[in-house]
């Protein structure tokens, strides 16, 4: 992890700069930890330093054959390598493995919504469809269907 000290002020609030995706998954993980932080340590204060990474914009790259890389962490451990960033939040599938010896997981929260959801159109419904076609990158999704 990174040795770059809080900032505190005169009234002993600290802020932790957290990196996380631009995405709109990452954006809600962190109002999440945003929130667990508060109840437990009010004088501390999270400040986002959201950016795109490699992930976010190769949209050619099959993410089914992609296996566990750092393909949307990279930009994210390397500014937390640099210390330009106290800790960064990342989705649990998103994370490569093995995880770099530099860096380590320090908390996990539940999650807001695990569920998946399936989509059809008006009027439609599995039993309506004669041969589905259903899309994923997943390949958790795809054993599970």
């Amino acid at each position: 992890m990174s040795s770059k000290p809080l900032n505190s002020s005169s009234t002993n609030q600290q802020t932790i700069i957290v990196g996380a995706r631009d995405s709109n998954l990452s954006k809600a993980q962190f109002l999440e930890v945003q929130e667990l932080i508060k109840v437990h340590y009010p004088s501390i204060e999270l400040k986002p330093l959201f950016i795109k990474t490699t992930g976010d914009c190769d949209r050619s790259t099959s993410l089914k054959n992609l296996e566990k890389t750092n393909f949307f962490t990279k930009e994210l451990d390397e500014l937390l390598e640099k210390g330009s960033v106290h800790i960064t939040i990342n989705s649990a599938k998103d994370l490569p493995e093995p995880l770099s010896n530099k860096l380590s997981i320090i908390a996990t929260t539940k999650g807001l919504d695990s569920r998946d959801a399936l989509v059809f159109r008006q009027g439609e419904s599995l039993k309506s469809l004669t041969s589905p076609r259903i899309a994923t990158s997943s390949q958790r999704r795809e054993l599970n269907l």
